[in-house]
């Protein structure tokens, strides 16, 4: 495993409408390993690794896509109080319960750190509407280096919790990031060609992934989540074809419904 590169993966910022970080990470890695490399108007990064051995001259190589999306849930400012605490909208699925008292990042021209605050008198727990981020600052110094507008992402960095098992802020979907960029680093000689698609805000209802469609497939699975057994994990879904028969490995569950993950939008072209 290449921890390096995971560190860098989960560590570079990218709310969803903000990936160029992240995508330059990955750009950066296709570039090395990629025939073609390419980033679309919304910010999707796509790299193309040719089949070496095709069917034949007159038929086109299968293609394969490995995709991820690039972008992170976080928060945008959205107010500044009178006593420099800082009202934030949510970017992305946000968890209230889980997000009191955790550290931010917020991405100004020098990035400044600060909490999520909870209520003064502890409960009930306060809405995303009602929390506030702390800086430590007075309303006149947090004004002269904040504005509304700036970004703000969690500040939990990679980290092991034994030598097995990884936590980070951002596993949605870094970890599916990281895994596919290693993938293309060992895809070898192959007679289909190859697709890495980085798509961009997966958060904000699967915007990316649609402007991907194009570069299809002519197999469909629905892969959703990555899970440490034998195989990926697969959803089964209406449109999954049954790859057991043909000798792959893999192990999930059964779901008729719409995956709500960019996987749909892959297979729905």
């Amino acid at each position: 495993m290449d921890r390096e590169l995971l560190e860098k993966v989960c560590h570079t910022p990218g709310i969803p409408g903000y990936e160029d970080a992240i995508q330059d990470v990955v750009q950066e890695i296709l570039a090395d390993v990629c025939n073609e490399v390419s980033c679309d108007r919304m910010g999707n990064v796509i790299g193309l690794k040719r089949g070496t051995t095709p069917p034949s001259k007159s038929e086109r190589a299968l293609r394969v896509v490995l995709a991820a999306h690039s972008d992170e849930i976080g928060m945008m400012v959205k107010h500044i109080d009178a006593d420099g605490f800082i009202g934030f909208q949510p970017v992305g699925g946000l968890n209230p319960q889980a997000i009191v008292s955790q550290r931010v990042i917020i991405h100004c021209e020098s990035p400044v750190n600060g909490v999520i605050v909870p209520r003064r008198n502890g409960l009930p727990l306060p809405t995303l509407d009602e929390m506030l981020i702390d800086v430590g600052r007075p309303r006149d110094a947090v004004c002269a280096v904040i504005e509304v507008g700036d970004v703000i992402t969690f500040a939990e960095e990679l980290a092991d919790l034994n030598d097995q098992v990884y936590v980070g802020r951002n596993f949605d979907d870094r970890i599916g990031t990281y895994c596919m960029l290693e993938a293309m680093k060992q895809v070898g000689p192959t007679a289909v060609d190859v697709y890495a698609v980085s798509t961009v805000q997966e958060e904000l209802g699967v915007r990316g992934a649609y402007r991907c469609i194009c570069h299809r497939t002519r197999h469909r699975p629905c892969v959703g989540r990555q899970r440490h057994l034998r195989g990926p994990y697969i959803e089964t879904g209406i449109d999954l074809r049954d790859g057991k028969r043909h000798g792959y490995l893999y192990h999930g569950s059964s779901d008729n419904g719409q995956s709500a993950t960019g996987s749909f939008s892959l297979q729905s072209v």
